[in-house]
């Protein structure tokens, strides 16, 4: 893979030095310079991510796209770039590129997983209801029916991300995840923003729309092959996804809340890196990739908006100071993006 040259980090094209209201709307100049689909050097591939197709109209039908992952090599359980240990996962993987301390809840949300989508391959376990939480024997239980894929006792297998495509229309969407510091693709650590169908939802059933589908990071592309208690061997996909919220706060800046309704579009916020929402979710959970554009003058939730926490962004950050810039990431969901692309 050829190296890229490093460009500038894209949230500065989006803060204006006056101090007035940025809005999606502006994003027609950057997207001028055209970057490929397969060959986006920038994390955010432009303003409109590289997206060259009408994704709403991909994805009213979920049964219909298709999603395969990519980026691996023999050596790695035959499909992925490399696998690590249930032991590796529990630290963290400090020893391996720069760790990720994240991984550390891997082992509990993969069971989580299971439980939820895939309890009736362990009738004998005696599982609650999807409602109920796992105690943590049952969490223990669930995790020891995943096969090793090699002979270090690597049980998970790492991909490069996820290649979305559909059933009638041609062309696809490329999804990446690399977040080990020391394991880049072209000078970032690439944690695609995403919205994804949500836990417990029928896909041959649910129509997604703005307000009922999930906003998430792609942490992690990975997968696994867990044994029933019937001895039948299964292949899972999955994606590690850290929630993204919604910034419900029109007193905050009366334009842009007005704006967002107008446009049929809304803000969201990173939650506190100390605190994420984590899900584990099989890879065909993901609708598409989320156009972003960076809100406001910092790109993150003022200073003045402190007091607010608990009303307007639970689970997130505000500037320490005005202007500081050091709170949580607020964006704008680029609708025109989703809306508006080349074709279907």
């Amino acid at each position: 893979m050829a190296a890229a040259a490093v460009v500038e980090d894209p949230a500065r094209h989006w803060v204006e030095q006056g101090g007035g209201l940025l809005l999606p709307s502006r994003w027609a100049d950057s997207e001028l310079k055209k970057i490929s689909i397969d060959n986006d050097s920038d994390p955010n591939g432009g303003r409109c991510l590289g997206i060259r197709c009408l994704m709403w109209d991909r994805c009213q039908v979920p049964s219909e796209m298709t999603h395969e992952t990519f980026g691996g090599r023999s050596q790695a359980g035959g499909c992925g770039w490399t696998a690590l240990s249930k032991a590796s996962l529990l630290r963290g993987a400090p020893d391996f590129l720069g760790g990720m301390p994240l991984l550390r809840h891997l082992p509990i949300k993969i069971s989580e997983f299971l439980h939820k989508n895939h309890s009736d391959k362990f009738p004998s376990f005696l599982l609650p209801g999807c409602q109920v939480g796992l105690r943590l024997e049952q969490i223990d239980q669930l995790f020891e029916q995943i096969e090793m894929v090699g002979k270090d006792e690597t049980v998970i297998v790492l991909h490069g991300g996820v290649m979305i495509g559909h059933k009638e229309y041609e062309g696809h969407q490329r999804v990446y995840a690399w977040s080990f510091p020391n394991k880049k693709f072209r000078d970032y650590n690439r944690h695609d923003a995403v919205f994804l169908r949500p836990e417990g939802v029928d896909s041959a059933t649910f129509c997604p729309a703005a307000d009922n589908v999930w906003y998430g990071r792609c942490l992690l592309v990975f997968s696994f092959i867990v044994r029933s208690d019937t001895n039948v061997r299964y292949r899972m996909k999955c994606v590690l996804i850290s929630t993204l919220e919604e910034y419900i706060c029109p007193q905050d800046d009366a334009a842009a809340g007005d704006w967002c309704q107008k446009a049929e579009t809304l803000r969201l916020f990173e939650l506190d890196p100390s605190l994420p929402r984590l899900h584990v979710m099989p890879i065909t959970s993901i609708l598409g990739k989320v156009p972003l554009v960076r809100a406001g003058n910092t790109g993150t939730i003022p200073h003045h908006m402190r007091g607010r926490k608990e009303q307007c962004f639970p689970g997130g950050k505000a500037d320490s100071a005005p202007g500081k810039g050091d709170g949580s990431c607020l964006y704008f969901v680029n609708s025109w993006a989703m809306k508006w692309s080349q074709n279907p």
